[in-house]
């Protein structure tokens, strides 16, 4: 596939996400690329839970979460800003370096350890329902004890590419798996757990 192609798809998901006032808007985006999701297999529904946290402190985001149908895997979704961003050009669409990406997932991750943590659960609010209900799982004994993989999709509208050559080229970035330590109190026990 060629990046220009990649850019075809890019628009007319932007087109399929935008408002009546023509403003894009993040969950319908999420929307239009959970199909694709699930035909490669990577979720087991397009059914997710809008829950956009990006308080502007921490540097830390999450778009939408769901839990798989066997209930252990926690999967959580984020949104990049700037790959929907219709002014950016392409150039500035064509990623070539993992950190760029790397810099997304910690935006989750961080979530992730201040949930745990129970550090988010004074900085929220009652009316942000979906959020609060995620963190309040996520902070307690039985979502510890529940979740054995979190897996984190980054869903970013630009192009990994390589600059070798003459041309810009299309290429994959692999993730390896992380572990994130945890513990929890039970039955005054301490019960540490790897993610």
């Amino acid at each position: 596939m060629e990046v220009n192609q990649l850019f075809k798809y890019r628009k007319d998901i932007l087109d399929a996400s935008k408002d009546d006032d023509e403003f894009i808007r993040q969950e319908p985006v999420i929307n239009e690329l959970l199909p694709y999701m699930l035909d490669a297999k990577l979720v087991d529904s397009e059914d997710v839970t809008p829950s956009y946290f990006s308080p502007g402190y921490d540097s830390i985001k999450v778009n939408a979460y769901t839990v798989n149908d066997s209930k252990e895997r926690l999967q959580l979704f984020i949104i990049n800003d700037k790959s929907i961003d219709e002014s950016i050009s392409e150039d500035d669409l064509c990623i070539s370096l993992r950190a760029d990406y790397d810099k997304q997932f910690k935006m989750v991750t961080k979530f992730l350890n201040l949930s745990i943590k129970g550090d988010l659960n004074n900085k929220i609010q009652d009316s942000d329902g979906a959020i609060k209900s995620l963190i309040s799982k996520v902070n307690s004994s039985d979502g510890i004890e529940q979740f054995d993989v979190v897996e984190i999709f980054l869903l970013t509208l630009t192009a990994t590419v390589s600059n070798r050559g003459e041309s810009i080229q299309p290429r994959k970035i692999h993730f390896g798996d992380e572990t994130l330590n945890a513990k929890f109190e039970r039955n005054n026990e301490t019960i540490k757990k790897k993610f």
